[in-house]
């Protein structure tokens, strides 16, 4: 379970000294990879320092007593406007630019610098060659354009070691010294005051009760939630009741939310819910599904597993993290035919999916303990010898 959180008046942990490692990150908000990221420092074994720009990644670090340090240069912070305000021709010079800025932010003293976002990757690797300082790149991102693969495998070469989430996250960057990455999956914790989910003893099903699946994630089109809606849609009219509910929300905002509601009738859309009111509706159902293709983890299955839920998968990360028919279910394609295909088996063995839960939950929940990983990573990412799991040839977030 997670220890407290130290309050925002905390100490840093190790006050007084320098920090052994350095995590820079471009995110202002806490998605899955920024929890996964607050997870590993709070169980890394040294003294950790979180630059970021100010937000809720920045207040949650500073939370959990870690030392930080505000990234507030324009320059550098122009870089996660790449692909979006920032085109094509624009980005080599602005990697230029923000690789002479970060090589004089005052972020070179505290051991190995890891860089936590794919745009700060080219040019915190290029500062660390400039300062002959340690980089490390964690390797989470992706799938990418074979523009951005290339610029990203550049990136390695540069930086002195990288880490990968899994061999989906390798996948996304096709040329780079693989004798230097490391696979380390993430570690998954749950809080404290979740209820025990209610679902039943088995056989209790009702003929009538439909199958509770869930869908967890922003809805953008990376994560193909009309693939899950659809497959619901014909689930139903082939006569079988599938529960679907979503918890996300559009990037561009409620509206679309609006839109999803109008066009997808039949599905429950929660919008974007806390941590702990997520964690509750996936308690609820029977299977999360997980419909992205080109996800490099999947931390949401983890979770689901935790709770003793376990997940429908059409491939990725989350397809890396699961054993069919024991500790999730793989669908035979990847469109919603074959997701609709799954929830009808499914939906008339209630007995086993409880089952496939169980050992989820065991399996799962030894592959990401947190203390485990987070001794893991802190290795990998700081180049230590200690049996660490594995360069790129042995590490694996396979169960």
């Amino acid at each position: 379970m997670s220890p407290p959180d130290r309050g925002a008046d905390a100490a840093p942990r190790g006050a007084g000294s320098a920090p052994e490692l350095t995590v820079a990150s471009l995110s202002t908000q806490c998605w899955g990879a920024e929890e996964s990221l607050l997870t590993l420092l709070r169980h890394a074994p040294v003294r950790a320092r979180v630059v970021a720009p100010e937000g809720e990644l920045l207040e949650r670090a500073r939370s959990q007593g870690h030392e930080v340090l505000v990234l507030d240069d324009p320059v550098v912070l122009r870089l996660g406007e790449i692909g979006v305000g920032v085109g094509a021709p624009q980005v080599p010079p602005l990697l230029a630019r923000a690789a002479a800025r970060l090589a004089r932010r005052p972020i070179w003293n505290g051991g190995t610098v890891v860089s936590f976002s794919m745009w700060l990757h080219p040019p915190l690797a290029a500062a660390g060659r400039l300062r002959r300082r340690p980089v490390a790149l964690d390797l989470h991102d992706g799938p990418f354009s074979r523009a951005g693969a290339a610029l990203q495998a550049q990136a390695a070469f540069l930086a002195t070691r990288s880490v990968a989430v899994s061999r989906t996250a390798l996948g996304h960057v096709r040329r780079w010294p693989q004798r230097r990455t490391t696979v380390v999956p993430r570690p998954v914790e749950l809080p404290g005051d979740l209820p025990a989910p209610h679902r039943g003893p088995p056989g209790e099903d009702a003929p009538a009760a439909g199958l509770r699946a869930v869908l967890v994630g922003r809805l953008d089109p990376e994560k193909r939630v009309e693939v899950a809606l659809e497959a619901q849609r014909r689930a139903l009219a082939a006569g079988t009741r599938i529960d679907l509910d979503v918890v996300g929300a559009p990037l561009r905002g409620s509206g679309d939310l609006e839109d999803l509601r109008r066009a997808w009738p039949d599905a429950r859309f929660h919008g974007r819910q806390q941590h702990g009111a997520t964690l509750r509706l996936v308690a609820a159902a029977d299977v999360l599904v997980s419909t992205a293709t080109g996800e490099a983890f999947g931390r949401t299955v983890v979770e689901a597993a935790l709770l003793g839920v376990p997940s429908v998968v059409m491939g990725g990360g989350p397809a890396d993290l699961v054993a069919d028919g024991r500790t999730g279910f793989l669908t035979r394609g990847d469109d919603a035919a074959a997701l609709a295909e799954r929830f009808l088996v499914l939906a008339g063995q209630r007995e086993r999916v409880r089952e496939v839960g169980a050992s989820a939950r065991t399996e799962l929940g030894r592959l990401c303990d947190p203390g485990r990983v987070a001794r893991r990573w802190t290795a990998a990412v700081a180049g230590a010898p200690a049996g660490a799991g594995g360069r790129a040839g042995e590490g694996s977030a396979q169960p």
